[in-house]
């Protein structure tokens, strides 16, 4: 090095007082020199051991190693470069073994069941309600199914289906639906082959099912009875569905039957579709009597002039009971209406439960259009059959099914010109 370009620094007079002057001249505090000591003498001063540049490394090698090794552990891209290597080399192979894997996994479902019923689903075994269950199912067998329907006019969405040659087409309907019969046992064979015989006789299955028993032909009855009667909802029963009644009527009679409907209390034996009935003004047969006569029915004088009353409407309207000239069967069912004539028969015989004209006719949110208090018009008719369903577990499907009342259900919707997917 050229010795000229080396800066010598040159002690001054301050030196002597503990300080020195910097190349620049700027004044800077002295420092006390500290003797410079190596090895265990200053570690043993400063109370350490000393760290060899041996053990840095080591340490520092230990640290890079866990860090590689945990790097390498998360290097999924590595994983997969390596299956898929894997998977090249060899792909029958792999192709192989998914395939087992898939069909080995696979075999459960082989052997699942369906389960649907509540009971079994949702209720702990043990559970004091299975026994409730269990004790009700065998006193009371049967539940109701609601099987409703809705009619409109087909010539004219908006004609009056009150007249009554919709009425009569109705009833035509009816008779066609009460008139189907379902062979239990043909049901089975058919459709229910999973389900053994003996359950199925257990389940009372068996046999020919219609809406109505008929002990003529051996027909049992599938419908929900309340009391004697199968349950129903629908406007013919304001007509008591009277074949005869109901051919005969005219819009006058409907009109008639439909406003007195909500005030009858008890169950007249004759039709309420006509103005000269008994049974909605006696003083037109009897003209002494009280006009609520076969409504009231609670005194002797009541009763006397109500059974006059249905007598002389009955010698007008079916001369000759049985022949095409009757005009009311009800005039047959005349023999339990006298027998009462002693009080024999209890008054609660003859009471009636009436349901809402509006749940059974509509014209729209109003219900069925009224004018001065009288009955106009309907658009629209809504009836339902009422079935007593009694169930059989099916494993196919894994749950309780009632398949006659199933295939009653589809015969009828037939009627309709609709077709089952049930039963197709």
């Amino acid at each position: 090095l050229d010795s000229a370009s080396v800066p010598v620094w040159t002690p001054t007079s301050h030196e002597s007082r503990g300080q020195r002057s910097s190349p620049s001249g700027a004044i800077s505090p002295r420092v006390n020199p500290v003797p410079y000591r190596e090895g265990p003498d200053m570690a043993a001063e400063l109370g350490t051991t000393p760290a060899t540049p041996t053990a840095m490394a080591s340490a520092e090698s230990k640290d890079e190693s866990f860090g590689a090794r945990l790097r390498q552990a998360l290097d999924l891209e590595a994983y997969f470069e390596k299956m898929g290597n894997f998977i090249v080399k060899h792909p029958w192979k792999f192709i192989a073994v998914t395939f087992v894997l898939t069909i080995a996994c696979g075999y459960g479902f082989t052997i699942l069941e369906d389960e649907n019923r509540p009971d079994k689903l949702w209720v702990p075994e043990g559970a004091i309600a299975l026994e409730h269950k269990d004790y009700v199912d065998a006193v009371w067998p049967g539940e109701l199914s609601y099987n409703a329907y809705i009619a409109l006019p087909k010539d004219d969405p908006d004609a009056n289906i009150l007249e009554p040659k919709y009425i009569e087409e109705l009833y035509r309907m009816d008779e066609r639906i009460r008139a189907l019969v379902v062979d239990g046992d043909a049901v089975r064979t058919e459709n229910y082959t999973t389900v053994s015989a003996k359950a199925w006789e257990d389940a009372e299955l068996t046999g020919l099912w219609s809406y109505e028993e008929d002990k003529k032909d051996d027909l049992q009855n599938k419908c929900f009875e309340f009391g004697p009667e199968c349950g129903q909802a629908s406007i013919l029963q304001i007509f008591d569905s009277d074949e005869r009644v109901i051919k005969g009527l005219s819009f006058k009679d409907i009109q008639t039957a439909i406003d007195f409907w909500p005030d009858q209390t008890l169950a007249c034996p004759v039709t309420i579709a006509s103005g000269k009935s008994p049974c909605i003004d006696a003083t037109k047969w009897v003209s002494t009597a009280n006009k609520d006569a076969c409504q009231n029915y609670d005194n002797a004088q009541d009763r006397s002039d109500c059974r006059t009353a249905v007598a002389l409407y009955c010698a007008e309207a079916c001369p000759e009971d049985g022949s095409s000239k009757c005009k009311d069967s009800g005039c047959k069912d005349l023999g339990l209406f006298y027998a009462g004539i002693n009080g024999t028969i209890p008054r609660v015989v003859y009471s009636v439960g009436t349901f809402k004209v509006n749940t059974v006719a509509s014209a729209g949110p109003d219900g069925i259009n009224k004018r001065d208090g009288k009955t106009v018009s309907a658009n629209v008719l809504r009836g339902a059959y009422l079935l007593r369903t009694t169930e059989v577990f099916v494993e196919s499907s894994g749950s309780n099914e009632d398949p006659v009342a199933d295939a009653w259900e589809a015969k009828a919707l037939c009627e309709l010109g609709i077709t089952s997917e049930v039963f197709p």
